[in-house]
């Protein structure tokens, strides 16, 4: 096949598959047919196309004639299809009938001469004789039903041959159309006059004269198709006789699945079928109105109805007068009930949907508005004409809350009624402008254009519109729109933008370093200057890590405090490093690092702002150094010292330990002040007159003064200094001490010669006491044993003729000599103290303790005490006799002065000082009264009746005696009702000291 052909083939089967949509697209036949024709007339290039039907059709097998009607030709003239209607309603018998009916297929036409076959038909084309048709026969249900023709120039017959095997299913499908419409009048006034008529019309509608010689024929036709149509649309059809209450007629013997055979009542019927909820409505007054209706009159209602099944079914009740008594009353009344279930699915579905859309607009989070354009603005004016008009008339109709709530309003009535020119106006204006001639541009409709507006509190909001526009016969009458506020997104990213300049501009314009790395250390970026800072370029640096330009003894430092920072999750952090320059040498930088974390606190980014030190630290360093040494002095000297202004104000102050103590405020009260204000007058006078004198001879300037502290005289010297001519610095020394100690000094002097007198007596009255003691001792020892003894042989002898007082005189005696012979006992020991010579020697020191330890034992076991010993060492060199009587006499005091049932516990401890040895003996006992510390260790002091504790009051002057000879220290630390703790001290090596 050549490709001409195809291209025949193609045109053709396109026209086909467009023409059969065609004719069955609608249920008007006539208007579909003629598309179907014109198309397929113009995809076969044909002259004409005419559809003509057989009346009555002729069965195949049929010998009877038939009459043929052309009411439809088409044909094309100057390119243009054109229909031509046959005003004459003759029938010419059928040409060719024989060929015809042999002939029921389309790939089998018959082809004549155009003349030869409409020879009797008087038709107004534009034909020629000699043009030629191609007729083929339309057949359904064994009859042919009509023919189909196509119309060519002569010569172009064998082009008709090409159509054969093509247009097969066109014409079945007109055939059966022609079978469904076989009484159809195609002439446009009768087709509007059996509607007329279907629709119950009065018959005398038909104006058309040339119809009404064939009235009865149109009459039968009509009622044929009443009929028909009756028995074939879906509505329900009634004739309700309301004389005898009967059903006269129905289209259907059926209705909503009861039997309409046997109705008795079809009022009672349809009663018991009707919604309960809709009776009211149904039948509410339809009598009356049916009795006042006029023939043309219909009465319509809707209403539910329930099916036998108990499903509810919606109907569309048209109700007319069908019949009237010879009164005029209505007798009949024609009933159409149209099921609009479907429909009022449909209605209560848009509802629906309406309900829908009123909670979406109502709810939406986006503004939903009607912009008004208060007049129609034709489309077809200028851009600035449209603009002006615009903005001149528009204003909101309608507007959802969220809308409302954009330009801070509280409810969106309040924005309903703005002009556009109220929303847009202010130092924004022309951006706003620009959205609508976008808008225009765009074909009046617009997607995401943003516009600044100004809300009811003043504030600027950015807003971003998508709109279309609602334009009826080309003007636009309003704007449908969403509104979002991206107030917040543009402001983020005006502020992302302005940090993204000022970050490069801190990056790249920096006079500090500036480096970013990541976690593992690695130098993601950093500025020339950090480059510069370090000796290297740029691509250079981005290829190291921050290890490789830190200094090593930094790097483990550093990561630790990062990770310390990371723990804390820091966000920022001051250190000071050290890095390594190209060439070796050290740079000392401050950095400020900022840290940026990942989602599960990991570190992701660190930045360094880098300040280069290095010559700031060499002069740091220096001035620390200057500064510590004047600090160093200033601190040293244990003066006050001062910075005054030269009118008298203290600027400063330099501490020193322990500065405040001379003075009646702390040293930081004066700065601020002026002299006058913390000064006496008459030494604020005399402040001011040498810090003249010293900032005018730049000398040095002095002069002593006394004040009153806390109820004491003080004495204190100012020196004052210049240190520029504004300045001095005023040292203030207390030379209270150095006065007082000049005058002590005299006092001690005279002190000393009066001591010098009294020791001289003092050591001679001693020596004489000693004496005294010794010879006393002795002399009175052998008196007081001898009267003891005869007391005791007078006792023993003489018992039985004493009564119980002279008894009692006895004791007395016997007592009170014991009593004085213990007295005389410890005289002598502590007379032979001073008077014998201390011979030492090595002791074993735990065997002595035992020894007196053994010597207590009555004692210990009397008061159930209990001794124990630490620290004790193995030697000691001492005298053996007076180191145990030491020992013994504390010892035994300890037991002796305890608490009424308490156990006695008893710490023998001892310290090793170095050169000397510390012994504690510690108890639990009574306790005694700090006042009597000292007053215990003299000679017959006792601090308790004789009564309560036996004793001679000399055990505690022995010991202080053994212990200074020892050249050792004797004191006492006690608690009254706590205990006591007896502490002396001996010399380690007695005999070098001894000699």
């Amino acid at each position: 096949m050549d490709t001409a052909t195809t291209q025949r083939s193609l045109k053709l089967l396109e026209g086909i598959h467009r023409a059969i949509p065609c004719l069955l697209a609608t249920s008007d036949f006539v208007g579909n047919l003629e598309t179907s024709l014109r198309i397929l007339g113009k995809a076969l290039s044909l002259d004409a196309v005419f559809v003509s039907v057989l009346e009555p059709p002729i069965p195949v097998t049929g010998d009877d004639g038939g009459l043929i009607r052309t009411p439809l030709v088409l044909e094309k003239q100057a390119g243009v299809w054109r229909e031509l209607l046959n005003r004459k309603v003759d029938c010419e018998p059928l040409q060719y009938k024989e060929n015809l009916l042999t002939s029921p297929r389309a790939d089998r036409p018959i082809i004549g001469e155009f003349s030869e076959f409409f020879d009797k038909i008087d038709l107004n084309w534009n034909v020629k004789s000699e043009d030629w048709v191609h007729l083929m026969p339309l057949y359904s249900n064994g009859a042919l039903k009509g023919v189909l023709g196509f119309g060519v120039e002569a010569g172009s017959a064998k082009k008709l041959e090409f159509y054969q095997g093509f247009i097969g299913t066109f014409i079945e499908t007109l055939a059966n159309w022609l079978e469904r419409y076989e009484v159809f009048k195609l002439v446009r006034s009768e087709r509007d006059q059996l509607r007329d008529l279907v629709n119950m019309g009065e018959p005398l509608a038909v104006k058309d004269a040339e119809l009404r010689p064939n009235w009865e024929y149109s009459i039968s036709d009509a009622q044929l198709l009443n009929r028909k149509i009756v028995t074939t649309i879906p509505d329900h059809v009634f004739i309700i006789d309301l004389h005898d209450h009967s059903n006269l007629y129905s289209n259907r013997s059926n209705f909503l699945g009861y039997s309409l055979e046997n109705i008795d009542d079809p009022f009672e019927f349809f009663q018991q079928l009707i919604h309960p909820d809709d009776i009211g409505p149904a039948f509410e007054n339809f009598f009356e109105k049916l009795s006042g209706a006029a023939d043309d009159d219909i009465i319509e209602s809707e209403y539910r109805m329930y099916t036998k099944t108990g499903e509810v079914v919606w109907f569309n009740e048209r109700v007319k007068v069908f019949k009237r008594d010879k009164q005029g009353a209505v007798w009949q009344y024609l009933n159409i009930l149209q099921d609009i279930t479907n429909r009022k699915k449909a209605q209560a579905a848009e509802e629906k949907s309406k309900e829908r859309y009123k909670n979406f607009v109502t709810y939406s989070t986006d503004g939903i508005y009607y912009m008004n354009c208060g007049v129609p603005i034709d489309t077809r004016l200028t851009t600035d004409e449209q603009l002006k008009l615009y903005y001149d008339n528009a204003y909101i109709e309608d507007a959802n809350p969220a809308i409302a709530q954009m330009y801070n309003l509280e409810q969106e009535g309040d924005l309903i009624g703005a002009t556009v020119m109220e929303l847009h106006q202010g130092e924004h204006f022309e951006i706003n402008q620009r959205s609508f001639l976008d808008f225009i541009k765009n074909g009046y409709r617009v997607e995401h254009i943003e516009t600044i507006e100004t809300t009811a509190d003043g504030n600027k909001r950015y807003f971003q519109n998508s709109a279309v526009g609602d334009i009826v016969n080309g003007k636009l009458i309003g704007i449908w729109g969403t509104q979002q506020d991206i107030t917040a997104k543009r402001e983020a990213e005006i502020a992302r933008h302005e940090s993204d300049i000022l970050f490069r501009n801190l990056f790249e314009k920096n006079p500090l370093g500036v480096a970013i790395s990541d976690a593992s250390g690695k130098l993601l970026r950093c500025n020339q200057r950090f480059a510069q800072m370090l000796g290297y370029d740029l691509d250079e640096m981005h290829q190291m890590t921050f290890m490789d330009i830190t200094h090593p003894e930094e790097i483990d430092q550093e990561w630790k405090t990062v990770g310390e920072a990371m723990e804390k999750q820091m966000s920022l952090m001051v250190m000071e490093k050290r890095y390594i320059h190209r060439e070796g040498h050290i740079v000392w930088a401050n950095i400020n690092m900022s840290l940026w974390y990942n989602e599960d606190k990991s570190l992701r980014l660190a930045m360094g702002m880098i300040e280069d030190i290095t010559e700031k630290r060499k002069i740091r360093l220096k001035l620390e150094e200057n500064e510590a040494f004047q600090k160093a002095i200033l601190s040293t000297l244990p003066d006050l010292k001062f910075r005054i202004s030269k009118d008298g104000v203290y600027l400063d102050h330099y501490s020193s330990p322990n500065d405040d103590q001379d003075l009646l405020v702390p040293p930081q009260a004066f700065l601020g002040k002026n002299v006058f204000e913390v000064l006496p007058d008459y030494l604020a006078n005399a402040t001011l007159i040498n810090i003249k004198k010293a900032i005018e001879t730049k000398q040095l300037h002095s002069f002593e003064y006394m004040l009153p502290i806390r109820g004491n005289m003080f004495h204190f010297e100012i020196r004052i200094n210049a240190i520029n001519e504004n300045e001095v610095i005023a040292i203030v020394r207390n030379v209270s001490e150095r006065n007082w100690a000049q005058v002590e000094l005299k006092n001690k002097v005279r002190e000393l010669d009066d001591k010098n007198r009294q020791l001289k007596d003092y050591i001679d009255s001693n020596m004489q006491l000693e004496n005294f003691a010794y010879i006393a001792s002795h002399d009175l020892r052998e008196p007081l044993r001898t009267m003891g003894t005869f007391a005791q042989l007078l006792e023993k002898k003489y018992a039985d003729q004493l009564d119980s007082t002279a008894k009692t005189y006895i004791d007395f005696v016997v007592q009170g000599s014991r009593n004085l012979n213990n007295l005389i006992e410890d005289l002598l020991v502590y007379s032979r103290i001073q008077m014998q010579e201390n011979r030492l020697e090595i002791i074993d020191l735990p065997e002595l303790l035992q020894e007196v330890t053994s010597g207590l034992k009555e004692s210990i076991e009397e008061q159930n005490a209990t001794i124990q010993f630490h620290g004790i060492p193995a030697e000691v060199t001492a005298n053996p006799n007076r180191l145990k009587q030491l020992f013994q006499n504390l010892m035994a005091n300890a037991i002796k002065f305890k608490k009424q049932n308490v156990p006695v516990e008893v710490q023998v401890n001892c310290r090793d000082l170095g050169d000397s040895l510390e012994f504690e003996i510690k108890d639990n006992g009574i306790g005694i009264d700090e006042e009597f510390h000292e007053k215990i260790f003299l000679l017959f002091k006792k601090l308790h009746s004789r009564k309560d504790f036996q004793g001679t009051g000399l055990g505690l002057a022995i010991c202080k005696k053994v212990v200074e000879q020892m050249r050792g220290e004797i004191w006492l630390e006690s608690i009254p009702n706590e205990g006591s703790s007896f502490f002396f001290t001996m010399p380690k090596n007695q005999q070098r000291l001894g000699d």
